[in-house]
């Protein structure tokens, strides 16, 4: 049996060594994209504590509702964030944890408990606002960018924060 040849194929540290010379990246270009990727890490990961505190300590009479929502809500936001660190890294750019940083960068305000069910219904509705802002910021700075799954995501993330402000602000309507 003849063995095939891969030595046309490129290793990862290649493709790694290569992806700014591969989709002719300006330098500035990818410092900006890697600014609104940090930020958009930042934001999420103030956005998924905020809706994880509001999920715990949910009172009141549409607690299960929200119970449910904001469950649905953070296991999303969880899921964003390894994406966004992993298209960082794919930048290779270093991808920094401080979530202290995180929270004071995000512009988003994280309450104590106990909060009435609207004030926390509110309160991630104005955090998510804030994340529709950041990830508009992300696409934008990636109009030109030659890595389109990076503006792929920044698009997704919109729907996917435009609908969950959509249903929160229907949910408000239920409100007395």
């Amino acid at each position: 049996m003849k063995q095939k040849d891969y030595t046309h194929l490129l290793t990862a540290a290649q493709v790694s060594s290569n992806l700014d010379s591969a989709f002719l990246v300006n330098p500035n270009q990818k410092s900006i994209v890697a600014t609104n990727l940090a930020q958009s890490l930042s934001t999420t990961y103030a956005l998924l504590a905020l809706v994880q505190n509001a999920h715990w300590n949910i009172e009141g009479p549409h607690f299960r509702s929200l119970h449910l929502m904001f469950n649905d809500q953070y296991e999303d936001l969880f899921g964003s964030i390894d994406t966004i660190a992993e298209l960082t890294r794919q930048l290779d750019v270093y991808v920094e944890v401080d979530l202290a940083k995180f929270v004071g960068n995000s512009g988003i305000t994280n309450p104590l408990a106990p909060q009435s069910d609207l004030n926390w219904l509110t309160s991630v509705l104005n955090g998510y606002e804030v994340a529709e802002a950041v990830f508009m910021n992300l696409q934008a700075a990636t109009k030109d960018f030659p890595y389109l799954k990076i503006q792929d995501f920044a698009i997704e993330r919109q729907e996917t924060i435009s609908k969950a402000i959509w249903m929160m602000k229907s949910t408000l309507k239920g409100f007395k």
